[in-house]
């Protein structure tokens, strides 16, 4: 039997972003999702669905902050992986 998992990844990014690779933030995300044997099915930048209380947040975060701490909103990953079989 397969199981899958649908991860949405964001963060917060200091400096305005300019030091978020996000190449390399991608394939640390891969890699530890690979160990624990799961693989990539389907990989998608995300187009974010905020409600108006997340935009509020984000927005008067970015305002104080003076944009130094800004809002990414990433990608998304459907991870699949052959289920394993716990029987007593």
């Amino acid at each position: 039997m397969i199981e899958n998992k649908y991860i949405e990844y964001s963060k917060w990014a200091m400096v305005w972003g300019l030091f978020l690779s996000s190449e390399k933030e991608i394939q640390k995300f891969m890699t530890k999702y690979n160990k624990d044997g799961w693989r990539v099915v389907q990989f998608q930048w995300t187009a974010p669905k905020w409600t108006i209380g997340h935009l509020v947040k984000i927005l008067a975060i970015t305002v104080v902050s003076l944009g130094f701490v800004s809002y990414w909103s990433g990608f998304s990953i459907i991870f699949e992986r052959e289920a394993v079989d716990v029987e007593a």
